[in-house]
């Protein structure tokens, strides 16, 4: 109801946008959508990733098999240094808006501020490595895979990834990628006064996006 604009997604097309990144900061980005799953198909659904020839393979996505909601980043190796942090919470209800927003700043001194994960508005806190143990944050001060001159940005697929390419099944809105600056949930949505559901705000002012972020709006018709 509080959503004009969105774009629609069908997994068995393939679809993707994408876009070749310079350089950005591979430390501070914060990456927000509202998404709405068409449908609960066993596969891996990327609602923002980056693949560099699948060597440096950053990732938001819903997983397959737990429809878990997942941050994971294997910029760094080997694999004991790789970034994961995974929602205990499911993901499976197709009839529901979830305003997903991921914010990164590596550079923090705490370990849980390094990677925070907000859903309609509520940061979560139940959080692992996607297979039950302690999440993996990020070192501190570590580049991650965002922000790499050369890099392809994707918005509901993965550029590399095939048969199939993870490609997102549903609805997207209000496309956020900022480079540079570590925002909350807040600064992209509010709670609305009437019925306490979270809703969101014309943010895109406000907002300092880098040299390589966007926002996407999706108000062309046609």
């Amino acid at each position: 109801i509080y959503i004009e604009n969105s774009l629609r997604y069908n997994d068995d097309d393939n679809p993707m946008l994408s876009r070749s990144m310079g350089s950005g900061n591979q430390q501070i980005f914060t990456l927000a959508a509202w998404v709405k799953r068409g449908g609960l198909t066993g596969n891996n659904q990327r609602i923002f990733s980056s693949d560099d020839e699948a060597s440096a393979d950053w990732r938001v996505r819903f997983q397959g098999s737990t429809d878990k909601l997942e941050f994971v980043d294997s910029y760094n190796t080997p694999s004991e240094s790789y970034t994961q942090v995974y929602t205990t919470r499911l993901f499976r209800d197709t009839s529901a808006w979830y305003h997903i927003v991921v914010a990164v700043d590596t550079t923090q001194g705490t370990a849980s501020n390094r990677v925070k994960m907000y859903v309609n508005g509520v940061q979560a806190t139940d959080l692992d490595d996607g297979t039950g143990s302690s999440t993996k944050y990020p070192a501190e001060d570590d580049n991650l895979g965002f922000g790499r001159s050369g890099t392809t940005l994707e918005v509901g697929a993965s550029f590399y990834s095939s048969s199939p390419r993870q490609s997102f099944d549903g609805y997207i809105a209000e496309v956020y990628v900022v480079d540079g600056t570590q925002y909350a949930a807040s600064d992209f949505g509010e709670f609305d006064e009437d019925s306490g559901i979270w809703k969101p705000k014309d943010a895109k002012d406000d907002l300092t996006f880098g040299d390589e972020g966007f926002y996407l709006e999706f108000k062309q018709t046609g």
